[in-house]
């Protein structure tokens, strides 16, 4: 690399403020999005899809960003990915609030929404993979997993703030939250241009295909979406759980969900914040994340018994995958050469999102079923996960 190995405070800030902006563009679109979507016709199934198809269009093409980001720079991508979003958001917030008075059918709102999302994902995706890139490039192999944490730091603060905003927004209309945020990513992306260094290899001749590159972090990786599978599940069927123990009306729900989830959200950011500052090893930190993420979701088993116990058990959960994340993605970082760390953050991007892919589907489907034994099978998954994360490398 052609880069000194420092990452300064400037770059920081740049890459923490476009991956929080994303952050809390996607928690504001989950809280108005449905009502507007009821208003055109459409039913769940269509919001979902609508979210499930962007999330695998990032999920297909984060490798890919990661893999141009190792080849012309980590400065371009991310700038891409930071104005892309403010673009492709104006956009998706356009069309909600057009289509409702355009008196369209339910088909044709969800056709237009749909291609908006996707278009939204194309660049998005490149934001994760190239901001990891760069930590990687700039930061000591000992300090791995704590300079990761920015890029869960910066998701955590945007889970967090985004609801916070629109709250604070929402008298003046449902999507100016979502507009506000969009008009950041601009000046975002130009500070990002000016403070994300470029960082091209001298020569592409050695680095390795892509394919290589993911067999090298094939276990971890397998773990990593096991993990985020049970993430996913849990969160997916959360409010029916919370409904079914406590009795609420749907309204009720809402409120104690929300409170759960910043439960969540606040323990998942006091552990990345403990791991910056901490800077431990990656691996045994990685167990320990997965562990105590586990025992979380195994507590939710006991709630029906003990209902309050639904508080700790969102604490611990949360504080074990604010711990596993950054560590996989500093694990992840170690095990590959300089040449191929974009690709290697674009990797790891996916194999987060895949798990939020398959989750919702694979979760509601067991809590259908019965709910003790989907939080069981989601707490065996990341101890599968966990273990496999573990593993070591099949390198030669």
């Amino acid at each position: 690399m052609t880069a000194s190995r420092q990452l300064s405070g400037a770059t920081k800030f740049a890459l923490f403020l476009g991956l929080s902006l994303t952050a809390m563009g996607q928690s504001v679109l989950f809280a108005i999005f449905g009502p507007i979507a009821r208003e055109l016709g459409m039913v769940e199934w269509q919001v979902g899809a609508v979210i499930s198809l962007s999330a695998l269009v990032v999920t297909l093409l984060s490798p890919l960003w990661g893999r141009c980001s190792d080849a012309s720079g980590r400065r371009g991508p991310f700038m891409i990915a930071v104005a892309g979003f403010g673009i492709t958001t104006l956009v998706f917030a356009g069309f909600l609030a057009w289509l409702p008075r355009a008196g369209v059918t339910a088909t044709a709102a969800f056709a237009c929404l749909l291609l908006a999302r996707v278009a939204y994902a194309v660049p998005v995706a490149a934001g994760q993979p190239a901001a990891a890139g760069t930590i990687a490039d700039l930061s000591p192999p000992e300090q791995r997993a704590s300079a990761m944490a920015l890029i869960g730091a910066a998701f955590g603060i945007g889970t967090i703030l985004g609801p916070a905003l629109a709250a604070a927004l929402a008298s003046f209309g449902p999507l100016v939250p979502l507009l506000v945020i969009a008009a950041i990513s601009f000046p975002a992306a130009l500070l990002a241009g000016r403070h994300v260094p470029r960082h091209t290899l001298d020569s592409a001749e050695d680095r390795p295909k892509l394919g290589a590159t993911a067999r090298i972090i094939a276990p971890l990786i397998t773990g990593v979406i096991a993990a985020f599978f049970a993430v996913a599940a849990v969160q997916q069927t959360l409010a029916f759980f919370v409904q079914d123990i406590f009795q609420l009306s749907a309204a009720e729900t809402a409120q104690r969900t929300g409170l759960l989830f910043m439960t969540l959200a606040v323990a998942n950011l006091a552990a990345v914040i403990a791991v910056s500052r901490l800077a431990p090893p990656t691996r045994p930190t990685l167990a320990a994340g997965g562990l105590t993420g586990a025992a979380g979701i195994a507590l939710l088993v006991l709630v029906p018994l003990a209902p309050m116990l639904i508080w700790p058990a969102m604490l611990i959960m949360g504080f074990g995958f604010g711990a596993f994340m950054p560590s996989a993605q500093g694990e992840a970082s170690l095990r590959v050469p300089p040449e191929v760390q974009g690709a290697t953050g674009g990797i790891v991007a996916s194999a987060m999102v895949a798990g939020f892919i398959i989750g919702p589907i694979g979760g509601t489907a067991l809590y259908g079923a019965n709910a003790s034994l989907a939080y069981g099978i989601a707490a065996g998954a990341v101890l599968l996960g966990t273990f496999l994360a573990t593993l070591p490398s099949p390198k030669g």
